[in-house]
Parts: C-alpha cells; sequence; structure tokens
C-alpha cells in the first residue's frame, strides 16, 4: 500500500470516528469482566494504530493489570483477529455484523 493511500485512509477513518463521537458522544469504556470478555488486545495493536475504537472512538478499558494496564475486551478470538483487521471494538463489532441476529437465529 502506497503512503498516499495510507494516509488518505487513516484521515478518512479518523474524520469519520469524529462524526460520530460528535452526533452520538464517545461511549465509555467496558467494564473490566474476564469472564465476559476473556481475550484482550492492547490499544493500538491494530493495522492502522489506533489507540480508540476505528468506529466510535470507544477508549480502552482500564484493567488495573501492570502487565496489561488497558486493553479492549473482546468474547472470542475471531473478535480478536477482526479488531487487528479493522480496529473496532467488541460493540462496534456486533453491530456491523449484526451478532444479535444470527444468535437469534441459532436458538
Amino acid at each position: 500500500m502506497t503512503n498516499s493511500l495510507k494516509e488518505f485512509q487513516m484521515t478518512a477513518s479518523k474524520l469519520a470516528r469524529e462524526a460520530h463521537a460528535q452526533e452520538r458522544g464517545v461511549p465509555p469504556p467496558d467494564p473490566y469482566d474476564e469472564k465476559k470478555f476473556p481475550f484482550g488486545r492492547p490499544p493500538g495493536d491494530n493495522k492502522f494504530g489506533f489507540k480508540v475504537c476505528a468506529t466510535c472512538g470507544k477508549p480502552p478499558t482500564e484493567t488495573g493489570r501492570n502487565d496489561i494496564p488497558k486493553a479492549f475486551l473482546f468474547r472470542n478470538e475471531l473478535s480478536v483477529i477482526e479488531y487487528g483487521i479493522s480496529g473496532m471494538c467488541q460493540v462496534c463489532q456486533d453491530s456491523v455484523f449484526n451478532c444479535e441476529k444470527v444468535e437469534k437465529e441459532s436458538k
């Protein structure tokens, strides 16, 4: 990927995040709950290097741990992989991939 294309993508993503945050407000970080969200990734550990959610601007969760003081929390390994690709938090992934509908249909 050329630098100019990457810069364009980064700028477009940043503008979209800012517009979303102004429209809806920045959501608070998820509560730290290792049972509900057993998987985590440090902020910025995605292909864009974003330290907040690429979609909604949510900051990472304070974990209270020394090894990873802040992290984005996920329910499964697939969500962790998706964060590495898109930079989206669990809530945004659920929204984009319509997870509620999938869960209801599988029951």
